[in-house]
Parts: C-alpha cells; structure tokens; sequence
C-alpha cells in the first residue's frame, strides 16, 4: 500500500478517517495526562518553596531572596536553553507552517517553561505546554507512518488539546487553532505558502498538485481540534477527581445587572482598556530594554528577580500566574482597598511582558485574567456597583486590549465568567480594541526574528 492510499483526502475511505480521529482522541487523552502531571510537578514544587519554607523562616523579605535565587537558576537555563519555551502564538504558527515543532525542544522547554513558574514569576504555563504537547505529538505522529500525511495534523491536534487542558475551555481550544490568533499567525506563515506548495508537490512524486485544505477537509480539521479538546479536557477532570484536586480559575456563578449597574461597571472597562494597551507599550519597552542589555540571559533574570520579589513584598498578588491566587483574591477582596487592587492589576501587566524578555519566559493569559478581575474589583469598590459585574468588565477589557481579538477573548473568559456575562465581556473587549495600537507596538511591525528554514516532514520524523 502506497503513502497515498492512506492519506487523509476527500477520496479515503471512511475507515481511514475513524481510524485517524481515534487517534486523534488518544491524543488528546495524552496530552491532558500531562498536563495535569506537569502542573501536579509545579504546585508540589510551589507549594514547598513559598508554603512550607516560609513557616520555617520567618523574614519579610524572603520572597526577594527566593526571587534571585531563582532569576539565577533561570539564567543558566536561558543560557543554554536560549528563548525556551516559545510564545504560544509562535508554535501554533510553526505547527500550522511546518506540519510539526521540533521533538528535540521537548525536554529543554519542559525546564525552562516550570522553573519560572516554580520561582513566583508572572506568567502562565500555556507557552511551554503547549510546545512540549506539539512536539510529543510530531514525534508520536512520526512513528505512525501507516497515517501518511495525516501526521501534520496530529501535532495541530495536540495544541488544541494542550489549550483545552490548560486553559479548561474547550470551545476556545477549539478555535484558537482555526481562528490562528488573527493576522499575527497569518503573517508568520504567509511566507512558507510557496514552500509548503512546493513541498508538497514535491511529495507527491510528480502527481497532480493537491493543497493542504484538499489533503485535510475542514471537516475533518474542526473534527480533530474537537475531539483532541475534549479528550484532554475530559482526562484532565477525570484526573482532578480521582485525586480531589482541581485546576483552572475558579468560576463566577452569578452576575447583576440591576439599576445603574452598567454605568457603574464603565470604569472598569475603561481601567481594563488602559491596562491592556499598557500591557503592549512595556511588551514593547523590555523587549528594547532586553536588546539594549545584550545577551546576558543570567544578569537580565536576576533583574527580574529583583523586581519580582520586592514588588511580591509589597503586593503578593503581583506575583504568580493568577490560576491560584484568583481563589483567595475572590475570598478577601473586600479586606484590601480599591486603589491597592487596581495598582495589583496595572503592576501585575507590567510586570508579565518584562518577565517574558528577561528570561522568565511564560505565557501572558492567566496573568492579564487576574489583572482584569483585580482591576474590577478595585473599580466595585471605589464605584459601587456589582462585583462580577466589574471583575468581567475588567477582565473583557484588559483581556481584549492584550489579544485584539473581542470573540477569542469573551470564549477564553468563559473558563471563569458565565455565559450570562457575554454581553459585557464582548462589549468591554471590543472597546478596548478600539484604542490603537502605535505602529511600532503592533505585531506586523514588530522587530522580525531572523527566518528560519521551514522543516521538511523527513526532518521532524528524523528529530523524532
């Protein structure tokens, strides 16, 4: 049986379908395992180094130790381990253009992406997780030869179950992969379309040229992100049950919208737009900061050390990813004052991008979630109005202004808002993209990483 006769096209028979998608599932399955393993690792460590240590010392200031200390070992890492783990965006952009992520980063992203969150940084796990999940994924579908080209897909499905695992929102899992994040991870693949044809036809030994969307039909494609996303999604509470753990945000059950809630809830939204468009100008000031310094990966990590733990010192909720902070802000939000919650918010946006280019490399989405709820509930306090009326208003506008795109941002907030809060997040989300950008913040204009040669599915294989 040839290559072609088990690919997945329009004229493969049914069975090959079923059997790629019960793959496909498997897959999901897999990834959700390890992530909750991964994040079970994390809050172990965690709970060790900022639980268990502090009861045994007590100094004031001890975050600031253990802060260095770990922008230390997070500069030897970033030395050897150079800009592990990729953002998000840039995996699924290689996974969409490449067919795959390169099984070989799997052990140095895994380091590199949970000693930050070990140490208290400010950035969420999703970077690295979901690398390691692509790159498992290449390298499982690799091996399964007897797919054919079904492989590529494989590691796509991997980033919609890793997502799904993380985040604990499988209809944003689902269309974060086809959605590609927008023009950014458009504009990062555009200039393989020509080589990916090219490569194709050149797998086809001479055959009639077939593109990827004929290869794949789009059924088959929203299929795979939903099965891959649900597999994990349900092995992952599966997971927290038999173990009586859990992860994720927690979630807001009810919302008010009684007299004069809305118009109480409007600067929320307007703090959360300014949050979101400060988040882009200090992404866009440490990047030059970072360049500026040159490469000193360990000089720059305790840099942040520094910063991160005095301001943990200060305000704690600065720190950490958000995921478990956002459990005890909702229970003493009312013992801390309006102004101490917004300035939470507007540090904590600050502080995520200057982490990421200084070494403490992460991803940004947990944390601008828990700036946007710290920012509505400091705003419910000095307006009066709802508290999870202000935290989604908050949390839409801060969220939206991070990722410019309103409806990615409002299925995202669905892990921790219900649906009867759609209305304001979308609203508030779309607003705060409304504030531009200026030219050189946005990511069309972004400094351009040197381009990198496409790799050629015998090159992953090989890797794998």
């Amino acid at each position: 049986m040839t290559n072609s006769d088990t690919e997945c096209s329009p004229k493969a028979p049914l069975r090959n379908h079923v059997i790629f998608l019960t793959a496909v599932l498997l897959i999901g399955a897999v990834a959700g395992a390890f992530v909750w393993a991964f994040l079970f690792i994390m809050n172990t460590c965690i709970d060790l180094l900022w639980h268990t240590l502090p009861a045994a010392i007590d100094f004031k200031f001890l975050p600031l130790v253990i802060c260095i200390i770990g922008g230390f070992v997070i500069g030897l890492a970033q030395k050897q381990h150079e800009g592990l783990p990729e953002d998000m965006m840039d995996v699924i952009a290689q996974v969409k253009r490449d067919g795959g992520y390169d099984p070989a980063k799997i052990k140095a992203s895994s380091l590199c992406a949970i000693l930050p969150l070990i140490f208290g940084g400010s950035v969420g796990p999703e970077a690295g997780l979901v690398g390691v999940i692509a790159g498992l994924c290449t390298s499982i579908g690799a091996k399964l030869r007897g797919l054919g080209s079904d492989f590529r897909e494989l590691a796509a499905a991997g980033t919609a179950a890793s997502v799904s695992a993380v985040f604990g929102a499988p209809l944003f899992a689902i269309a974060a992969p086809l959605e590609g994040f927008g023009k950014e991870v458009a504009q990062k693949i555009a200039g393989a379309q020509e080589n990916e044809q090219a490569a194709i036809a050149q797998e086809s030994d001479g055959s009639e040229e077939i593109t990827q969307n004929e290869r794949f039909p789009k059924w088959v494609r929203v299929c795979t992100y939903i099965l891959a996303a649900l597999g994990a999604f349900g092995v992952m509470a599966l997971l927290n049950k038999l173990t009586g753990g859990g992860a994720g945000l927690p979630h807001f059950d009810t919302i008010s919208f009684g007299n004069g809630e809305i118009t109480a809830a409007i600067p929320a939204v307007i703090a959360g737009a300014a949050a979101g468009w400060l988040f882009h100008a200090g992404e866009h000031g440490t990047h030059a900061l970072a360049h500026a310094i040159g490469k000193k990966p360990v000089l720059k990590a305790v840099i942040v050390g520094a910063v991160l733990g005095l301001c943990g010192s200060l305000l704690p909720f600065t720190m950490f990813a958000g995921e478990h902070q956002m459990h005890e802000l909702m229970e003493t939000w009312t013992l801390l004052g309006g102004g101490a919650l917004v300035l939470t918010g507007f540090i904590k946006v600050l502080l995520t991008p200057l982490c990421v280019s200084f070494g403490w490399r992460g991803g940004h989405f947990f944390p601008v979630i828990f700036a946007g709820v710290a920012i509505g509930y400091g705003c419910a306090i000095l307006a009066g109005c709802d508290p999870v009326l202000a935290a989604a208003a908050g949390a839409g506008a801060v969220v939206g202004g991070v990722m410019r795109k309103p409806i990615l941002a409002t299925l995202l907030l669905f892990l921790c808002f219900p649906i009867s809060a759609a209305p304001v997040m979308l609203v508030a989300a779309g607003f705060a993209c409304l504030i531009p950008l200026p030219k050189a913040w946005r990511p069309a204009e972004a400094e351009k990483k040197p381009k990198r040669k496409r790799a050629s599915s015998k090159q992953l294989e090989a890797d794998a």
